[in-house]
């Protein structure tokens, strides 16, 4: 019997989904277009997730025991659920691939600029294998682990940089509004859907979950708005949208008790963190398809995909299209058909 996480393990996961796709991606488009706005976009995106954080914690109870491919069939029949399971499949493979390309990326550009893309990709991919092959658990336990030094190293951050906020740098005030609405749908995109994820995870029997994730999202929330709100004050928007991992440079401004400095290689294991357990739990959630096995196979595909194809398909315009129309919109289109489904059961049912 497959072991179930509780609601630390839970915590954490949702924690680090949210954040995996924020560094290098989606503040780097928002800062792009919405300039000294982008605080803004944080609070607007983070208004318009409800959404889809509603329809998931409503598939979270309404599955129950089932499993997310069993769901998907019961919801709408066996045929059109099985078309959706197998087109979230091959999505997730895809946008997996672009996560690890954009991982990789940073390590190599901010931390292994001499060594080859290849021994990268294979260093960093063999113990990504070995977590998920242990089980959804140990996935769990070690996010677990790494969510009390990703706080750590937060409050460390912040802590250091609230003192050289410089407020003109906000100014002018409202000048990028237009921007902020398209912005806003980034963020929904990168940081709030992967929460999709969750739907197909093992909860605990008899464990309400509903206000727990919530409340983490809404401490991501503050967290990522703080984030964004802190890279423009101190670095200017113009520095700032310039940078390829402008996080990676206000990292830089880090100083503690104002003696110790340079301190960016060790605090950017926040990032790090924050890839590695979303990397985790897409490989765990393409295993189910194949009911856990071939891990090693479907590891070796995504390889193949980040290697070859990281100039071409994996790119931020065609993800975000990817993400909204899989991790949204195909689950509101399951639950109708079952709302429907129902609905004319009812109907049916004979009148006493």
């Amino acid at each position: 019997m497959m072991k179930s996480l509780n609601k630390l393990e839970i915590s954490s996961i949702t924690y680090f989904l949210m954040r995996s796709c924020f560094m290098g991606i989606s503040l780097n488009y928002i800062l792009k277009y919405a300039k000294q706005d982008s605080y803004l976009s944080m609070i607007v995106g983070s208004i318009l997730g409800l959404l889809p954080v509603v329809v998931y914690l409503y598939i979270i109870k309404d599955k129950k025991e089932q499993s997310l491919k069993e769901y998907l069939q019961t919801k709408a029949g066996k045929i059109i659920g099985t078309l959706v399971w197998i087109f979230m499949f091959f999505f997730t493979l895809l946008f997996t691939s672009y996560v690890f390309h954009e991982f990789t990326h940073f390590i190599q550009i901010e931390y292994l600029s001499k060594t080859p893309r290849i021994f990268i990709l294979f260093a960093f991919l063999l113990p990504l294998l070995y977590l998920v092959k242990k089980g959804i658990k140990v996935i769990g336990e070690v996010s677990t682990i790494l969510f009390y030094f990703s706080i750590i190293l937060l409050l460390i951050t912040c802590s250091s940089l609230i003192f050289q906020v410089d407020f003109e740098n906000l100014l002018p005030i409202f000048e990028h509004t237009d921007q902020v609405w398209d912005t806003s749908f980034i963020y929904v995109g990168f940081n709030v859907l992967p929460l999709f994820f969750l739907t197909n995870l093992p909860f605990e029997n008899n464990t309400h979950y509903g206000k727990m994730i919530t409340g983490i999202y809404f401490l991501n929330m503050i967290i990522l708005t703080v984030t964004t709100f802190l890279t423009v004050t101190i670095l200017g928007i113009h520095l700032a949208s310039t940078y390829i991992y402008p996080e990676f440079h206000l990292l830089k401004q880090v100083s503690v008790i104002g003696v110790l400095g340079h301190l960016e290689s060790i605090l950017a294991f926040q990032g790090i963190f924050d890839s590695y357990i979303m990397l985790a739990i897409a490989l765990y959630f393409l295993s189910t398809f194949t009911e856990y096995k071939h891990i090693v196979e479907l590891s070796f595909v995504i390889f193949l995909i980040t290697y070859l194809f990281s100039n071409s398909i994996l790119n931020a315009q065609f993800m975000i299209y990817g993400i909204y129309l899989v991790y949204l919109l195909l689950p509101c289109f399951v639950l109708i058909i079952g709302f429907i489904k129902n609905l004319f059961h009812k109907k049916k049912l004979p009148q006493r």
